[in-house]
């Protein structure tokens, strides 16, 4: 049985700048007026602030599942295999629509793919000697008639048996949304009984994702906030306001 687990579903990373005060007024001249000392200070202060770093991850329990189920078939007949993964399809969807309540749009096809397969040579048969063979030019014997008649039996049953035919793989698969944690074991069981044989990358996910991400953010800027102040406080200067703030976070749930 499957049962929610908590992911981590949202990492922020968040890189600030902080503006030392000290940077400011360390060069003023003493009526108040700006040297040419205090004007560069004030230029290149994005380069004399302190730099930190922050992190915040947030782990959630998942409320959505995706399944990838459907059919894989092996034969001859392409037409036959078709026709029967359709149908194997048709009975796997009408079973979670009817019996778990699952809408169509959370049922889509995600491969439909026929390939030919290719058998690899037998090791055990022996390597067929395509050349042809040399006469033995020192004693020539004639067949008997037994002889001949045995060969033309043997010409005659490899003609009849022909090549191989073409063997065809089908795969056809499906993704599946659930919105019900609890059903992902019963969904599987029943797509299996009603034809599937093929199961996986079964995934769990948060359908909003906007609050943990707004949580993590928090964490982080706190975090580099933190640092800021102890590296200020180690050093003896005062933390302004950010100068700078780039933020970063991966694409998808960890």
């Amino acid at each position: 049985m499957f049962s929610a687990q908590r992911v981590l579903i949202a990492v922020a990373s968040v890189a600030l700048v902080f503006a030392g005060a000290f940077g400011i007024f360390l060069l003023s001249d003493r009526d108040g007026g700006t040297s040419p000392q205090t004007a560069l200070a004030q230029e290149y202060g994005d380069n004399r602030g302190i730099h930190v770093e922050g992190e915040g991850q947030v782990a959630v329990t998942p409320d959505t599942a995706k399944i990838i189920l459907g059919v894989e078939l092996d034969g001859t007949d392409l037409d036959s295999m078709r026709a029967d993964a359709n149908s194997r399809m048709n009975d796997v969807i009408d079973a979670l629509i009817d019996d778990f309540g699952i809408s169509e749009e959370d049922v889509r096809t995600i491969v439909y793919d026929i390939s030919v397969r290719e058998e690899a040579p037998d090791p055990r048969e022996p390597a067929r000697d395509v050349a042809p063979s040399e006469p033995d030019t020192e004693v020539e014997e004639e067949a008997t008639d037994d002889e001949a008649t045995d060969e033309a039996d043997v010409t005659e049953e490899v003609d009849e048996v022909g090549p191989e035919p073409t063997r065809y793989v089908l795969v056809q698969l499906v993704q599946v949304r659930v919105t019900d944690i609890d059903q992902v074991g019963a969904v599987i069981d029943a797509a299996l009984d009603a034809g599937a044989n093929r199961v996986g990358n079964i995934s769990f996910e948060v359908e909003d994702r906007a609050e943990a991400i707004e949580q993590a953010r928090a964490m982080a800027v706190d975090e580099a906030r933190a640092k800021a102040e102890h590296l200020a406080e180690l050093t003896g200067v005062t933390v302004g306001q950010p100068l700078r703030i780039n933020e970063w976070s991966p694409s998808g749930p960890a």
